[in-house]
């Protein structure tokens, strides 16, 4: 339907670096509890400064179990939010 035909579009252009794309993959992915892959995705993103995608992948890390730096990274993309 729509949804798939709007997701295979935003994957072409994720797979193109555009960031909004990218990020959209990865809320994509998110909600599929696809975590591993969504945070690739927004990684992709953030590396080209696209705000919402770098409070995610923050958020994520910070939620991730069990190991330090990520979460330290986490705490550092959310710092510039001042959340």
């Amino acid at each position: 339907g729509k949804v798939e035909k709007a997701n295979k579009w935003d994957r072409k252009a994720a797979d193109t670096n555009h960031p909004k794309s990218q990020y959209n993959v990865g809320k994509l992915l998110e909600s599929l509890f696809e975590i591993e892959k969504a945070i690739s995705w927004y990684i992709k993103a953030s590396n080209q400064g696209y705000k919402p995608a770098q409070k995610r992948l923050g958020l994520l890390l910070i939620k991730s179990k069990g190991d330090a730096s990520n979460q330290s990274i986490g705490y550092g993309l959310l710092e510039q939010f001042k959340l």
